[in-house]
């Protein structure tokens, strides 16, 4: 045997038995086990997905590491797909990136990753291999309430996830209705009359960071930081009169003997009635001052 000859089968001795090891995000090398020998052709399929697509994204690359102690070139970076396909035996590095507000979790997977909740993890892909990015929100989200009342005999509120509160509507038709928002979220509430009456007003509006504000448009997008409580005002499309049940006349409230010349309006609305509760009270006055005036004319003419 020449020197030629058994240098080159010295040399394939020495590198068949590398091979790699992966614990986390740092490869470590050996000789304590050998690659297996990858036919031309023989490929494996990395398979790659994220529990939440708005939470964040999974990445690989395929790393050289064929001769221990070379440096790990990138040799290929599938950035953004879905499978990666490579040659039995290749290295391959798998990266998650989280969005804002959000942080990695773990993967899951075949064959099972590292428990650690690290941002990257190598591994060798002798079969094909299915990896799931789990991610999470930073901190639990907070809600709010946002109350809606309106009298529901006029007209009618739509949003979507609105409520009636239980009791609702109750005797007077006034109706209260609530749904929980996220903070930062915006929601879109659409106000709508009924026949014969017309949508006058939104209260209860925060603009621009301003509280207790108003709004004439039937739709409204409000973004919510805090608890709520919204109105929407209906009037009858003659015009005028509140859509409030509680500012209308009591009709068990009992009429006043004071004034019956006017029985619908207790306190005397016209003045015929004033005049004559008046003269009944202060009968006594009034013939005093008549007996002092017919003296005073009755003195003048002599």
């Amino acid at each position: 045997m020449n020197k030629r000859t058994y240098s080159g089968a010295y040399f394939r001795r020495r590198y068949s038995n590398a091979s790699t090891s992966t614990i986390g995000s740092t490869t470590t090398h050996s000789t304590t086990n050998k690659i297996p020998f990858v036919p031309s052709g023989d490929t494996v399929t990395i398979v790659l997905g994220v529990n939440d697509a708005s939470m964040g994204t999974i990445n690989a690359v395929v790393v050289q590491s064929a001769n221990p102690g070379t440096p790990e070139v990138p040799v290929t970076n599938r950035d953004g797909s879905k499978t990666l396909t490579v040659a039995r035996g290749s290295t391959v590095r798998v990266s998650a990136s989280a969005a804002t507000g959000y942080v990695l979790k773990n993967f899951t997977g075949t064959p099972t990753p590292p428990a650690t909740s690290t941002a990257r993890f190598d591994v060798v892909a002798n079969t094909n291999c299915n990896f799931t990015a789990v991610f999470r929100q930073v901190s639990t989200p907070t809600y709010h309430t946002v109350a809606v009342v309106y009298n529901s005999t006029r007209g009618s509120v739509a949003g979507n996830g609105l409520t009636p509160e239980p009791g609702y509507p109750d005797d007077n038709g006034q109706m209260r209705a609530t749904m929980s928002v996220q903070n930062g979220n915006s929601v879109t509430l659409t106000a709508q009359p009924k026949q014969g009456y017309r949508f006058v007003r939104w209260e209860g509006l925060t603009v621009a960071g301003k509280l207790n504000q108003t709004s004439a448009n039937p739709q409204i997008v409000q973004q919510v930081f805090a608890n709520l409580n919204l109105k929407a005002v209906f009037e009858p499309e003659s015009g005028g009169g509140s859509d409030d049940p509680h500012d209308k006349p009591n009709p068990d409230e009992p009429i006043s003997p004071i004034d019956p010349v006017n029985p619908v309006n207790p306190s005397g609305g016209d003045i015929t009635g004033k005049t004559i509760a008046f003269a009944k009270q202060w009968w006594w006055a009034l013939l005093i001052v008549g007996y002092i005036v017919y003296k005073e004319m009755k003195g003048g003419r002599r």
